[in-house]
């Protein structure tokens, strides 16, 4: 109480609920109203350049409310049913409608390319609906554009139904088709998307005839010299146990009066222009020249027999292989490695995360 400060007004009351302390209705209303379940996928299909009677005719069909000859029978009122949409008579509800119908089947071959891939296909039009929209990235162009059309599809399939029962005027699925595409190609020539396509995705946008406005990747072409004497890793990132936040690092390995020397360049991370440089030599004082050498060998020059390495996410080691030698087999978790063979030739294979090897042999 001993913050409390009082001055001379006189109290109020305070409405907690709203922001400014006053009383409205519309607070009140908000504050005892049922919220329902909240579904944030579910505003996808509000995005403002979306149709708004096809997004409002979408979410009817998500509750199930879109006035078929099914869903007045299952309201208690008697109905001869038959779909306006096939030539075969068929009873008339949502999925024969919207998924089964002659019209539907065809609508539904034509944007099958279009659909998310991980989108689960239904039997039922909600859930079918449902999956797709959860799985739809309308930030990305084929994501912006299957949901598009997909509303688009659903409302075009019900005006066609409306015209043939009420009017007598049928509507071919390739009208549909051409004011879907129309309607696409006038959204996309309004809108810029932040996220480039892949190439699978590109290639569908441009057999539907779409060319969405996307940032151009610049491409930097980088060419490697390597140096006149000897080396032997250049890794970044390969020294397991030993992590640091390293930017730049160049490990090679070089021959100076027929003794090997280590050289280690540092460019700290942020930090524009800054170079360490180390050298040690002890590296090579191990590695015989001549004779006949082990099977295998392995030279390391990591942060025990190189200090300067500590914290540099870096390491280096010399290999050397007898005729037939090998390496076990051994893992390199989140790590890259790069081998360079200096003489002779090496059968090198790996295994992916997928358990797939790759082999490749000179």
């Amino acid at each position: 109480m001993e913050d409390v400060v009082l001055n001379n007004e006189e109290d109020r009351c305070i409405w907690i609920v709203s922001n400014n302390g006053c009383f409205s209705t519309k607070s009140t209303y908000n504050l005892i109203r049922p919220k329902g379940v909240q579904r944030p996928a579910l505003t996808k299909i509000w995005h403002n350049c979306f149709h708004r009677r096809a997004s409002l005719f979408v979410w009817k069909i998500l509750h199930r409310v879109v006035p078929v000859d099914g869903r007045i029978s299952e309201a208690g009122i008697p109905l001869v049913s038959r779909c306006s949409c096939c030539q075969r008579p068929h009873s008339e509800d949502l999925d024969h409608l919207f998924i089964h119908g002659e019209i539907a089947t065809t609508l539904w071959r034509w944007i099958h390319p279009m659909l998310p891939p991980k989108a689960t296909l239904h039997s039922h039009i909600t859930s079918h609906l449902w999956s797709i929209i959860q799985n739809s990235n309308i930030r990305t162009p084929s994501g912006f554009v299957s949901l598009f059309s997909l509303t688009l599809m659903l409302w075009e399939i019900w005006k066609g139904r409306c015209l043939r029962r009420f009017e007598n005027t049928q509507v071919s699925v390739g009208v549909i088709i051409s004011t879907i595409k129309s309607a696409t190609h006038h959204i996309l020539s309004n809108l810029q998307f932040k996220s480039t396509p892949n190439h699978k995705e590109l290639q569908i946008l441009h057999n539907f005839r779409y060319a969405p406005k996307c940032p151009a990747k610049l491409l930097k072409l980088i060419r490697w010299l390597p140096p006149i004497h000897d080396f032997s890793l250049n890794v970044d990132g390969a020294c397991k146990g030993n992590p640091g936040s390293v930017e730049v690092a160049v490990a090679f390995v070089t021959l100076w009066d027929e003794s090997m020397l280590l050289s280690l360049i540092i460019m700290g991370r942020g930090q524009r222009g800054v170079v360490t440089f180390y050298s040690s030599s002890g590296v090579g004082e191990n590695v015989p020249s001549t004779g006949n050498p082990p099977p295998f060998k392995v030279t390391k020059a990591s942060q025990v027999e190189f200090p300067a390495l500590n914290g540099q996410s870096v390491s280096m080691a010399i290999l050397q292989y007898a005729p037939g030698g090998i390496n076990a087999l051994h893992t390199h978790p989140r790590f890259a490695e790069l081998l360079v063979v200096v003489k002779g030739w090496l059968e090198v294979g790996f295994v992916d995360s997928a358990n797939k090897l790759f082999v490749q042999t000179p």
